[in-house]
């Protein structure tokens, strides 16, 4: 009887350990953080959903939308991690913001298409379909859609964070 004790006791003990199944302890990596938040004119703005990016054929893009609203940054001619500004004549490289007609900005539509507007992107990471970085500058507005065209005529983005995942 002591002797069927020991053993289950030892059964119970292999088995709890992970011995004799396989290896023991595997370390499982938790899914990289998705996210694209930003402050614009000092009001946090978050993406909740259709948060994606992509670097590669000599393109880094990523976006995102809150309710109606999105934001979209495309860089032209690199898929590679650097520090990357977007003005107006920027090579086919372009930031835009479009607002919902709700909003305080009155459905307007900024972009770095507008004079004067610039953008700054420091991305960390450019693999695939994961891109990191972040980003700030202002947008001028490019076009106003909602009931009345006196909301402002540039945003300022600061504290801009992305990650997308593949």
């Amino acid at each position: 009887m002591k002797i069927l004790s020991f053993l289950a006791l030892l059964g119970i003990t292999l088995l709890s350990s992970g011995a004799g199944c396989g290896g023991g302890s595997e370390e499982v990596t938790p899914p990289a953080p998705v996210f694209l938040r930003m402050k614009i004119n000092g009001k946090i703005w978050t993406a909740a959903s259709k948060i994606n990016g992509v670097a590669a054929k000599g393109i880094i893009g990523f976006g995102g939308n809150l309710g109606k609203e999105n934001l979209s940054i495309l860089i032209n001619g690199s898929d590679t991690p650097g520090t990357y500004t977007i003005a107006q004549s920027a090579n086919g490289s372009v930031a835009a913001f479009s607002a919902d007609a709700g909003g305080t900005l009155n459905g307007a539509y900024f972009s770095t298409r507008a004079p004067g507007s610039s953008l700054t992107v420091k991305v960390t990471q450019a693999n695939g379909l994961t891109v990191t970085g972040t980003f700030s500058g202002t947008l001028g507005l490019e076009a106003a859609f909602g009931s009345s065209t006196t909301g402002p005529t540039t945003v300022t983005i600061t504290d801009g964070e992305f990650s997308t995942s593949e």
